[in-house]
């Protein structure tokens, strides 16, 4: 989960998350200060190449990636169970939406008699 909000901060504030998670590391809390100091410098090394690649990227399959992203965000926020009913209840919808626009289309006919 703290990866995941890394990865929302601005370039600014790097610097201050480095200071930060060094003073993690002082201070005995080892595994925080180097998810965040890991982090950060994965995200310097490796955001020009993944900018690169979603540019070179046509845009339906940016659309899914995003979508997928969203999906997992949601499911990191809210946690699996709730994700699950969310996307079970997506499906559904979708699922209906046919049924209940040839629905709609039928009775068209009946309300203009």
């Amino acid at each position: 989960m703290l990866t995941l909000l890394l990865c929302f901060v601005p370039q600014e504030a790097w610097a201050a998350l480095l200071v930060i998670g060094g003073l993690l590391i002082i201070i005995g809390l080892r595994k925080i200060g180097f998810c965040i100091i890991g982090t950060i410098i994965l995200l310097a090394l490796l955001g020009p190449f993944f900018d690169s690649v979603f540019n070179s990227l046509p845009p339906v399959i940016t659309l899914v990636l995003m979508v997928v992203f969203f999906f997992l965000l949601f499911r990191a926020i809210f946690g699996k169970r709730v994700s699950s009913n969310i996307v079970s209840a997506l499906i559904l919808g979708l699922l209906k939406a046919p049924f209940r626009f040839l629905g709609w289309l039928f009775r068209i006919p009946m309300r203009r008699v």
